[in-house]
């Protein structure tokens, strides 16, 4: 399971400066993949885990630069399925295709709603890790499209995967 599901309830806050790397990539209301493509280049999504409701399905996934094992971040994403043409969740399984690729490639346009910014601790090193949690809305008809949080590992670790 990916580590947000377990840790400590994290705390709300403005990212720290000292997070320059944490700050980029997740004060912003564009899709997460073009600022991970820009910092850390071509990316992979590995789901960890799924529950697939009636209206909803829910991925867990983890995201890695291209040809590298380190995780950059944990993914939970919570998605209206009325709101994705046919076929768009069957990519999203079988493929290492990021959510906001697909997202790009069935040229479904999106805004960001509700924006929040937490850190809670590592659980294996207590070392700080910053999150995020969003509403995406449809840019059509403005229903919600999905409900994310993203988690990253602590900044330093981001540093070394830099390319």
């Amino acid at each position: 399971m990916p580590e947000q599901l377990s840790s400590p309830a994290p705390t709300y806050a403005r990212i720290s400066m000292t997070a320059p790397i944490s700050r980029k990539l997740l004060e912003h209301n564009v899709l997460m993949t073009i600022r991970l493509n820009e910092v850390f280049g071509e990316m992979i999504a590995h789901q960890t885990n799924f529950r697939d409701g009636d209206s909803v399905f829910t991925r867990f996934s983890t995201l890695h630069r291209q040809g590298h094992d380190a995780i950059i971040l944990d993914a939970t994403l919570e998605i209206t399925k009325s709101q994705l043409p046919k076929g768009f969740l069957d990519d999203l399984q079988r493929t290492d295709i990021l959510f906001g690729q697909l997202l790009m490639n069935y040229d479904i346009q999106v805004n960001m709603s509700e924006r929040t910014t937490y850190y809670t601790a590592c659980a294996e090193t207590g070392k700080t890790r910053w999150g995020r949690q969003l509403r995406m809305l449809h840019a059509e008809n403005g229903n919600t499209l999905a409900t994310i949080n993203e988690l990253l590992v602590p900044e330093d670790m981001l540093k070394r995967i830099i390319p």
